[in-house]
């Protein structure tokens, strides 16, 4: 039961911020530009996280993704865009 809820807590973390990027991409003055970087952007980290993955483990995997988007997010917080 705690991994269905853990689970259920990263997609809905996961999918809420990927909705807000997409929204976010919109408020800037250059849609398509942002919106391709984007895109590249997701690309190469499905490809960097595939082999994250495939030498750390689910786990050690799961931690280092999140340590990444806080850190990203921090900065973002107190240095901006």
């Amino acid at each position: 039961m705690t991994n269905l809820i853990v689970m259920t807590l990263i997609w809905l973390t996961c999918s809420f911020n990927f909705y807000l990027i997409q929204f976010l991409l919109t408020s800037f003055n250059q849609v398509y530009i942002s919106t391709i970087f984007s895109c590249i952007s997701d690309m190469v980290g499905y490809s960097t996280g595939g082999l994250i993955f495939a030498q750390l483990g689910v786990k050690k995997t799961q931690i280092l993704g999140f340590s990444i988007a806080t850190i990203g997010g921090l900065i973002i917080l107190f240095v901006g865009l």
